[in-house]
């Protein structure tokens, strides 16, 4: 989802250790975003799918985390219009190939822009990661030290609505479990809802107070009807933090 493309990496936590020493983090998010769009007409749905890979370096030092040498790539095939949108398996691409658009390919990069057309997305993380940049961090999804039981997030994502939802933390022997509290979604006005579902799991390790690995993925399915237009969105989600050693 193009919205959501720095939201994981926006999340490293609210309650800082309280160690001098820098710490240094390796993180990187992967999402795959599948639009289908229904025309009014009564033509075939029409497919569109993004792929988006977020990764760099969290740095910790004197309780205030920056962001360095991120790199944001993006791949977006554009809508494929077929009586059966679905991604077709090699076997079955030839029967395909009249109906496939060019795909396109983005990239940015904390040190150098490296495409010629800069990904969606691009400008907010360059924001993030400029010298002035105060990044908040008061709706966290991976905090840096142990977390409470519970914590409340919200996204409010333009023409489209708001997300809200819970992140649950349950303590296991090593590590802590994340689930997936529940989820609410509030249309914008002029949207219409369908169908709204949400899931996340993951575990968090940490080592002495401080975050050691984390690994998160979490689903969103959408299906609103917006300008008239009937659209569904199913967006999956990966993300990994670990340590430096």
């Amino acid at each position: 989802m193009r919205w959501a493309a720095p939201l994981v990496v926006l999340a490293a936590g609210l309650l800082l250790p309280k160690a001098s020493d820098e710490v240094v983090f390796s993180f990187q998010q992967k999402m795959r975003t599948e639009y289908l769009v229904w025309a009014s007409d009564g033509s075939p749905p029409a497919l569109s799918v993004e792929d988006a890979i977020i990764k760099g370096q969290a740095i910790l030092h004197n309780r205030t985390l920056t962001l360095k040498n991120v790199r944001l790539e993006r791949y977006a095939r554009p809508y494929l219009h077929h009586p059966y949108p679905i991604l077709p398996s090699w076997k079955v691409f030839s029967n395909y190939a009249s109906h496939l658009a060019t795909s396109t390919y983005g990239a940015w990069d904390s040190s150098a822009e490296t495409g010629a057309r800069n990904p969606v997305g691009w400008r907010r993380l360059k924001a993030m990661l400029a010298p002035n940049a105060k990044p908040a961090f008061q709706n966290t999804l991976v905090p840096l030290h142990p977390p409470k039981k519970e914590r409340s997030i919200t996204l409010s994502v333009p023409r489209i609505g708001l997300f809200s939802w819970k992140v649950s933390f349950k303590k296991e022997k090593e590590a802590w479990q994340v689930l997936l509290k529940n989820a609410d979604f509030e249309p914008a006005d002029g949207v219409k809802c369908h169908t709204f579902s949400a899931s996340l799991s993951g575990r968090l390790r940490y080592k002495s107070g401080l975050l050691e690995k984390a690994r998160i993925n979490y689903t969103i399915r959408l299906d609103v009807t917006s300008d008239g237009v009937r659209k569904r969105m199913v967006s999956l989600i990966g993300f990994a933090m670990e340590r430096a050693r």
